[in-house]
């Protein structure tokens, strides 16, 4: 580590996404970052998109723009050129900062990883899920996708392998990773909640939604098969209100379903909304349906357990260690539209929903308060530094 007369340390995150703009999951989480280090830092570097509405006079871009890669040979190169970008960005800054951490896509970025290791950087690795078991779940098996999917497994395997530290969101999420267990793993989250802002007094009678699915519509979000499970609902529930929060790729196919099967009555669609208009919506719900096919620990989630709203999800990623069936919320077993269906129905018929929503918001006040995550997320670092 550089010696200088400021004691605080200097540090950058690495982040693999489009965009950084306020409707993006990955603008919260470093939102919630520069938040948790701003007081104990000199600097942060972001190592990340070109588009950005992250804004703070402590933090510094480095953008890493991003190019289409249509065909799977193009993926293999455009990763290994992305890696090069980062690992030479890292070197011209290895004087600015004492540790990085890589966020989202961190587990596949081998090259800088490495590179970090070797400039004394402390390269700690944020696992938000596995990228092999997301890649799995978005493209169809042919023997070039299984390549990539092997390579990718190997590759999380060894870049975790070289970290300073290796930060899981929540404890089943460390399964993915059996091979890394030593005392360099650990679990926290960046995604804090303000439960005196998201909160909600409006009793269960009173809530104008019975569901809301709020996220993007992409295949592995399982909105489709939400939308579809709802065609089969309104049938023993033809006075069903259901929100639909946000869009993506199936939009038209969702709206197709909602069109063909005349649940225009029960069923609305908002778009995108801003975050008032979330902390609204989620207030405003009896429960929050998350059908997803992968996950690491969504904040919208969380968000909607401190409004006291009830969760019906998928048991992924780290989902059930927050969601304690019919304690906390209630799990579902599969997302295939009949039995997920058959579930939500059981599920809101049980006169259950005051009980497990006072120990849905009391669960994220007692787990996920600013001051607990700023805690451990400043224990990870210095333990980084001090090895």
């Amino acid at each position: 580590m550089n010696k200088r007369k400021n004691p605080k340390p200097r540090i950058g995150i690495v982040v693999i996404s489009e965009q950084l703009t306020e409707k993006d999951a990955a603008f919260t989480a470093i939102q919630n970052f520069i938040n948790i280090f701003g007081e104990t830092t000199e600097s942060i570097t972001i190592f990340g998109p070109e588009r950005t509405a992250i804004k703070d006079d402590q933090v510094y871009l480095q953008s890493m723009k991003r190019y289409g890669r249509p065909t799977l040979i193009h993926e293999f190169v455009y990763h290994f050129y992305l890696q090069l970008r980062l690992t030479f960005a890292l070197i011209r800054s290895r004087n600015d900062m004492d540790a990085v951490f890589f966020h989202l896509g961190g587990t596949v970025l081998l090259l800088p990883i490495l590179f970090s290791r070797v400039l004394g950087l402390n390269p700690i690795v944020i696992v938000t899920g596995s990228v092999k078991t997301s890649y799995i779940e978005q493209h169809e098996q042919t023997i070039g996708t299984k390549v990539m999917t092997e390579t990718i497994g190997a590759l999380e395997k060894v870049s975790c392998g070289l970290a300073s530290k290796v930060v899981f969101l929540s404890e089943s999420m460390k399964s993915e990773f059996r091979e890394i267990n030593d005392d360099r793993i650990t679990v926290a989250n960046l995604n804090y909640i303000d439960t005196s802002d998201f909160d909600s007094k409006i009793s269960e009678s009173k809530r104008e939604y019975d569901l809301i699915y709020l996220g993007r519509f992409e295949r592995v979000k399982g909105v489709k098969k939400f939308a579809q499970a709802v065609s089969i609902l309104v049938e023993n529930h033809s006075d069903i209100q259901v929100a639909f929060v946000g869009d993506g790729t199936l939009g038209s196919e969702v709206e197709n379903i909602i069109t063909e099967n005349n649940l225009n009555d029960n069923v609305e669609r908002l778009g995108w909304v801003n975050r008032k208009k979330v902390k609204e919506l989620l207030g405003n719900s009896r429960y929050l349906v998350l059908p997803s096919e992968s996950e690491g620990v969504p904040k919208t989630l969380l968000e909607a357990m401190s409004c006291g709203t009830v969760p019906i999800a998928t048991q992924v990623g780290g989902i059930p260690d927050i969601i304690k069936h019919e304690e906390t919320g209630f799990l579902l077993s599969s997302n295939e539209p009949n039995q997920m269906a058959r579930e939500i129905d059981q599920y809101i018929k049980k006169e259950m929903w005051d009980n497990l929503s006072f120990h849905a918001r009391e669960y994220i006040i007692s787990r996920y308060s600013f001051e607990n995550s700023k805690e451990r997320f400043r224990s990870i670092l210095q333990e980084a530094l001090s090895d």
